[in-house]
């Protein structure tokens, strides 16, 4: 359902914005208000009617009243306060579902506008989280959304304090990530390329030490024309860490930045309210492009973190080469039936492989027991609960072998897999 809604937003989106730069408007605020309403609109139309939702402007605020700075669109529920005479409203932060800060014209003193707006907006919802004590619930996107990232998946705070001191504070950032409200930077023009947007934002983001010296500050999405910056904190996109360990936490994007918006809000309304949306309607995956690495450590004299930056080069040729690449289409991974077993056994009752039985059974079989499961957590059917037990990733996991052979399996993608089969049945 995401890629056709997206597909219609962004045609009306782009219709609408032609209309607007016709006028003959020299006044900023007046130009301001115009794509900030254009906006407000098109987000309007985008979320879902089984949520009782308001767009609005205005200001969000923490439990001891703290004002952000004034923000020009907010996804919100429950009640807030309307600002006399004013047409914007105070909401409280931990009612914010997304901010969005609109540029008529995105470049380098906007980025660090954006940059700084948000990042007190995620501050003042880090606050108000800290306050209630609600980092305790709703949490378990935040483990599959680590444990798709990293292989590994703590099912408690004693098992998050048995991980790495990085890989601790990784998960960290992924609980917060997920109580955040969505946070987007969004400019109808700017930087005209993907390449343009990727050194923009670097060279602003190295300005904002605010944000730079805490990776979870960043936004989760930054547009400029048909270019995004996307960040990968598991709501939902996400990809696995390097092989030096280090969490590539944004990457680029230059195609429909409506889609991805629409993911990310869908995922955090779909998380906050527990209420499962229709969300796949194309096997069609985005053509990302690596933009930023990131590396956590802990300065033990001082018990403060480090944090450390990758930059992954990319010039226009490269990028370009990515765009005009075939589409990607989603499939499950081909699997075997060894590995079948190993999967319906970690869903059953998790997979323990100091168990006598287990072992007994990969020996018969002639299989390395160690590197099957090794293999499984690679294709992220599998994560790692300890250094013998594993356990899926999603609650569900499906396989199937199609007519005239060939076993696949997935975790948790049903709606993919009911469109992947339907594909893959109707060619055959």
């Amino acid at each position: 359902m995401i890629t056709s809604t997206a597909q219609l937003i962004r045609e009306l989106q782009e219709a609408e914005a032609r209309k607007l730069a016709e006028q003959d408007i020299r006044h900023p605020g007046t130009i301001g208000d115009m794509y900030e309403g254009l906006t407000s609109e098109l987000v309007g139309l985008s979320i879902p009617d089984e949520f009782d939702l308001r767009v609005v402007t205005g200001f969000a605020y923490g439990p001891d009243g703290t004002l952000s700075p004034q923000l020009d669109v907010m996804v919100v529920s429950g009640e807030g306060e309307e600002i006399p005479y004013a047409k914007a409203f105070k909401w409280p932060v931990e009612r914010v579902m997304a901010v969005l800060e609109i540029k008529k014209s995105l470049y380098g003193a906007d980025v660090v506008d954006g940059l700084k707006k948000l990042a007190a907006v995620f501050k003042l919802h880090r606050a108000a989280v800290n306050a209630v004590g609600g980092e305790d619930t709703k949490l378990v996107m935040a483990a599959r959304s680590f444990a798709r990232t990293t292989g590994r998946f703590p099912e408690s705070e004693a098992a998050v304090l048995r991980l790495p001191v990085s890989l601790q504070l990784l998960f960290d950032v992924f609980k917060a990530e997920q109580l955040a409200p969505v946070r987007v930077i969004f400019g109808y023009e700017g930087y005209v390329d993907e390449y343009g947007l990727r050194q923009g934002f670097l060279e602003q983001l190295q300005t904002v030490e605010e944000v730079a010296a805490h990776p979870e500050r960043l936004p989760t999405l930054v547009v400029s024309r048909r270019n995004s910056v996307v960040k990968m904190n598991g709501q939902p996109y996400c990809v696995p860490l390097r092989d030096n360990g280090s969490w590539p936490v944004l990457v680029s994007e230059a195609d429909n930045p409506i889609r991805i918006l629409l993911e990310q809000l869908w995922t955090k309304l779909s998380v906050h309210f527990g209420v499962p949306l229709p969300m796949d309607d194309s096997l069609e995956q985005e053509r990302f492009n690596l933009l930023l690495g990131c590396a956590f450590g802990l300065v033990t004299a001082t018990d403060t973190r480090m944090i450390s930056y990758e930059a992954y080069e990319a010039d226009r040729a490269d990028l370009e080469a990515t765009r005009q690449s075939p589409i990607r289409n989603w499939a499950p991974a081909p699997s075997d039936s060894n590995e079948t077993v190993l999967i319906s056994a970690a869903a059953a009752r998790r997979l323990d492989l100091s168990d006598a039985s287990l072992q007994a059974w990969a020996l018969s079989e002639g299989l390395d027991l160690r590197a099957a499961c090794d293999q499984l957590v690679q294709k992220r059917l599998l994560a790692w609960i300890d250094e013998t037990k594993l356990r899926p990733i999603n609650d569900t996991v499906i396989s199937t072998i199609l007519p005239g052979g060939g076993l696949f399996a997935t975790g948790g993608e049903a709606e993919l897999f009911q469109l992947w089969l339907k594909e893959t049945m109707g060619r055959r």
